[in-house]
């Protein structure tokens, strides 16, 4: 149909002339919601047509795909297909997402489904918006769902690179478990964990501040990526939080978790055991093994299994 609309003068009456006055029909926005509905909840054989209507259609396709995102609410089987046909129109979705962030963003209480609407809107953010973007992403860093939270401080990093150095290190300062968490995954992803941030990673991991299981365990999966300068304490930090207490007896080997799963404690020590190995190498094995030896099941289990793999 693009093909015959471009043939010719498309003088009146002619087939180009025909063609292009049939394409102007699915420019409007009630018939793209259908067409996007079809796109995200039809039968696969009706899917590539779909998809080819609202591309070319350009951001008036892209509104009729969020109209039919926000129709389907309720079922999360669109999600994928919705996110990976939004990253597909690029900077012609971002007036798009934008409005839909605002508007979001502007909610008080947002329900499941909102929620869930803004983590998908979140990661279709395109690197090639304006600088207002950043701006907007920065609103949902505040927010204590952690999919949400998770999918701004991915956003962010694309936006803004280094620029979004301050901003996570602002979120490890949060009393909120959730912010906490996504701020020191960002800095990992960035590579700035550095001497600055170790102290404060040693701090959650010696509760010293109020801080959950996950909070200390993404401090530890963290410190593995220390920056060079930041390498010697992070070291010396994780070496003491494992050594055991030498007049501790060693628990029965029946010791432990009855149903053999590894409690957040457990888990937290076993990033910490795998990011000291991953610092200090060979020198600290003994260290583990001896953690392993001090330690009841499973957590031994997974210790020696640890000191295996490396």
């Amino acid at each position: 149909m693009h093909g015959i609309a471009a043939e010719g003068n498309g003088a009146v009456g002619t087939r180009a002339w025909s063609a292009a006055k049939l394409l102007r029909v699915f420019d409007d926005p009630a018939i793209l919601v259908q067409i996007a509905e079809q796109l995200l909840n039809g039968p696969n054989e009706s899917r590539d047509k779909a998809r080819r209507l609202l591309v070319h259609a350009g951001v008036a396709g892209a509104y009729g795909l969020y109209g039919a995102r926000v129709k389907l609410a309720r079922a999360s089987s669109v999600r994928p297909l919705f996110v990976t046909m939004l990253k597909d129109f690029g900077p012609k979705a971002w007036p798009v997402v934008k409005a839909a962030l605002e508007k979001i963003a502007a909610t008080a209480t947002p329900n499941a489904a909102t929620i869930e609407l803004a983590e998908d809107l979140l990661v279709c953010v395109p690197a090639a918006g304006d600088e207002s973007a950043g701006h907007v992403v920065l609103k949902f860093l505040r927010w204590t769902h952690s999919g949400v939270c998770r999918a701004a401080a991915a956003t962010i990093i694309k936006l803004w690179g280094d620029r979004a150095k301050p901003v996570f290190v602002a979120m490890v300062q949060s009393k909120d478990d959730v912010v906490c968490v996504a701020g020191i995954a960002g800095l990992r992803q960035l590579g700035a964990i550095d001497e600055h941030l170790v102290p404060r990673l040693h701090a959650i991991l010696a509760r010293r501040v109020p801080a959950g299981e996950e909070v200390r365990a993404a401090a530890a999966v963290a410190l593995a990526h220390a920056s060079a300068s930041a390498r010697p304490p992070a070291v010396s930090l994780l070496a003491q939080l494992l050594t055991p207490q030498r007049d501790a007896p060693a628990p029965p080997a029946q010791a432990g978790n009855q149903n053999g799963a590894l409690s957040k404690q457990d888990a937290v020590v076993i990033a910490m055991a795998r990011s000291l190995l991953a610092l200090g190498g060979k020198p600290y094995r003994s260290l583990v093994a001896e953690r392993a030896e001090r330690s009841p099941e499973p957590l031994r289990a997974q210790l020696r299994g640890l000191l295996a793999t490396q």
